[in-house]
C-alpha cells in the first residue's frame, strides 16, 4: 500500500515504551517520532480527517448546546462540521482524486460516507455508542458489511454499558476486538485493492481509563507504597493481564503492516494518557467567590421526572420548557450566575445575554468579568499551590467559525487534573487506586486521562515533510496524508 495511517486511541509512547512489545519498538528504531501537544478539548481524531481544530469543526469533547440554555453536550458526528463549508473532510478528498481508500473504526464517523472508490467502516464515539451488531449505517455499502458480517466483526465495545463484571472478562473481550479488528482491517485493504488506509484501535484507551493507577506503578513512576498498605501485594492478576493486553496490541500492528507493507506511515493517536489525580470542579470556586449562584431544587426536580417518566416522554417534556428553566434544572440560578464550567472543559463561560440569557451584557461588562475572573483565580491561594491559572481565551480567536462554543476564560491545570465534577474546587480522584475487580472500578473514566501528547511515529520519508511544518498538533496528520498523494 501507498500510505496507513494506525491509530491507537490513548496511544502513548512513555506507556508502549516500557511493555514487552518488540515489532512496534522494531517499527520505532527505524522511524522518527515527534512530540505532540493537544489542548485535550479539541477531537484529536477529527483534527486528522479536517485538518482543523475544533474551533472550526465543533468536534469539542464537551460543549455548550447554544439553545439559549446553559446546559452542555457531549454529542458530535462528522455532519456537524458540514455547517463550515471551509471543511474538506479526508475521504473526499482522496475519493475524489480516485485513491483506493479504507476507513475504519475512526470515532465520530457514523453514519459512514459514502464511498465511490473504496469502502468506510464507521466508528462509535461523540455519544453514539454501545454496538452489538453492525447496525444499518455502519458500512458504507453492502458489500463491505457482508465481509465483516463473515469475518465476525466486532463493532465496540464500552466497560459500564457492556454490563461485564469480571476483570479477566473484560480484558478478553477487548483484545479479542482488537486482534479481530486488525484481521477485517487488512482483508478490507486487500479486497479493496486499497492504496491508502486509515484504522483507529480504541481497546487500549479502554484499558488505561481503567487501569492507570496499575500502569503506573508496573512503569515505576507510582510508589507502590503510596496506594497499597502491603507491599507483598505487588503482583496482582491484572498486571498479567496488562501485559498480556500491550501484548496483542503489537500482534496487531505486526500483522497490519506485515500484510500491507505500507510505504508511509503514520503511527499516531487521538491524544496520550496520563494518571487522573485530581478533579476540578471551577462551578466551586465560581460560587465561592460570588460568580455563580445555585439552587439545587430545579435539577432534583429534572432528576425525578427523569426517572419516573419514559424516556420520549421526559425528551417531549424538555422540548417545551422554558429555556431559563432548562438552565435551572443544571442547577444554576440563572439570574444571579454570572459564569460557569461543566467537566470535560478546560474553560468558564459568561453567563452573556446574547448566547445564554444570561445576566452579563456583551462588551464591556463581559471583558471585565472576564478580567476579574482571571484575576482572582490566579490569586487564589489553592490554585496557585495546584499550579492552576486562568487566562482570557475567545477573544482569541474571533474569526473562528465557532468562536460562540469557546469559553471566555481558558483554566490551565497539570496533566495529572482534569475538568470534571468534584465536592470542591480541587479534590482527590479516589478512584485512583489499586485494581483488585470491577467492582473497584465504578466508572469509564476510572484512574487515566487524556494526555496532551499523543503518539506520533512516521517513516523517514514523511518525516521530512513533517518537519517542513510549524504546527504539531495533529492537524498536521491531514497534510501529510494529501502530500502523499499529491492533493
Amino acid at each position: 500500500m501507498k500510505q496507513i495511517v494506525i491509530g491507537i486511541d490513548g496511544g502513548d509512547e512513555r506507556i508502549l515504551n516500557y511493555f514487552d512489545m518488540p515489532y512496534f519498538k522494531s517499527l520505532r528504531e527505524k522511524s522518527k517520532s515527534f512530540e505532540m501537544k493537544e489542548d485535550r478539548w479539541s477531537r484529536g481524531w477529527v483534527e486528522m480527517y479536517t485538518g482543523m481544530h475544533a474551533r472550526e469543526t465543533n468536534a469539542f469533547y464537551e460543549m455548550p448546546m447554544m439553545d439559549g440554555t446553559m446546559r452542555f453536550t457531549r454529542k458530535y458526528s462528522w455532519r456537524d462540521a458540514e455547517e463550515n463549508s471551509n471543511v474538506k473532510f479526508l475521504w473526499g478528498q482522496l475519493d475524489g482524486a480516485g485513491v483506493r481508500s479504507v476507513f475504519m473504526n475512526i470515532p465520530t464517523t457514523f453514519p459512514a460516507p459514502q464511498m465511490k472508490n473504496g469502502a468506510f467502516v464507521a466508528g462509535a464515539g461523540g455519544g453514539l455508542n454501545n454496538f452489538s451488531t453492525i447496525p444499518e449505517g455502519l458500512c458504507s455499502d453492502a458489500d463491505t458489511e457482508k465481509l465483516l458480517t463473515e469475518l465476525g466483526y466486532v463493532v465496540d465495545l464500552r466497560y459500564k454499558s457492556s454490563g461485564i463484571t469480571e476483570l479477566e472478562k473484560l480484558f478478553e473481550k477487548l483484545d479479542e476486538m482488537m486482534l479481530k479488528r486488525a484481521e477485517c482491517f487488512v482483508k478490507t485493504c486487500k479486497h479493496q485493492n486499497a492504496d491508502f488506509g486509515f484504522l483507529a484501535f480504541r481497546a487500549t484507551t479502554i484499558v488505561q481509563y481503567v487501569a492507570m493507577s496499575e500502569i503506573e506503578m508496573l512503569c515505576g513512576k507510582q510508589n507502590y507504597t503510596d496506594l497499597i498498605a502491603n507491599p507483598e501485594e505487588k503482583e496482582r492478576p491484572i498486571h498479567a493481564m496488562l501485559k498480556k493486553h500491550y501484548k496483542n496490541l503489537d500482534k496487531a500492528l505486526e500483522i497490519i503492516f506485515t500484510s500491507l507493507d505500507p510505504e508511509h506511515y503514520v503511527l499516531t493517536a487521538d491524544h496520550g494518557c496520563v494518571p487522573f489525580l485530581k478533579k476540578v470542579n471551577i462551578n466551586k470556586l465560581l460560587e465561592f467567590e460570588g460568580f455563580q449562584t445555585t439552587n439545587q431544587a430545579g435539577k432534583k426536580v429534572k432528576d425525578l421526572l427523569c426517572k419516573i417518566l419514559p424516556k420520549k416522554q421526559f425528551q417531549a417534556l424538555k422540548s417545551i420548557t422554558p429555556k431559563k428553566a432548562q438552565s435551572l434544572a443544571q442547577g444554576y440560578a440563572p439570574s444571579k450566575t454570572k459564569a460557569f464550567g461543566s467537566a470535560n472543559v478546560h474553560g468558564i463561560y459568561i453567563n452573556d445575554a446574547r448566547r445564554f440569557n444570561g445576566v452579563v451584557e456583551d462588551g464591556e461588562e463581559l471583558e471585565r468579568t472576564v478580567r476579574d475572573i482571571c484575576e482572582f483565580i490566579n490569586t487564589n491561594e489553592v490554585a496557585q499551590s495546584n499550579h492552576i491559572t486562568a487566562r482570557p481565551y475567545r477573544n482569541n480567536y474571533p474569526d473562528a467559525f465557532y468562536n460562540d462554543c469557546l469559553p471566555d476564560i481558558w483554566i490551565d491545570m497539570p496533566e495529572s487534573y482534569f475538568p470534571e465534577i468534584g465536592p470542591e474546587f480541587v479534590s482527590v480522584n479516589e478512584q485512583y487506586a489499586p485494581i483488585l475487580n470491577l467492582y473497584d472500578v465504578p466508572t469509564d473514566v476510572n484512574s487515566g486521562q487524556k494526555g496532551s501528547n499523543p503518539l506520533f511515529i512516521v517513516d523517514k520519508a514523511t518525516a521530512l515533510n513533517f518537519e517542513k511544518l510549524n504546527d504539531r498538533e495533529l492537524t498536521v496528520t491531514y497534510d501529510l496524508i494529501k502530500k502523499v498523494f499529491n492533493l
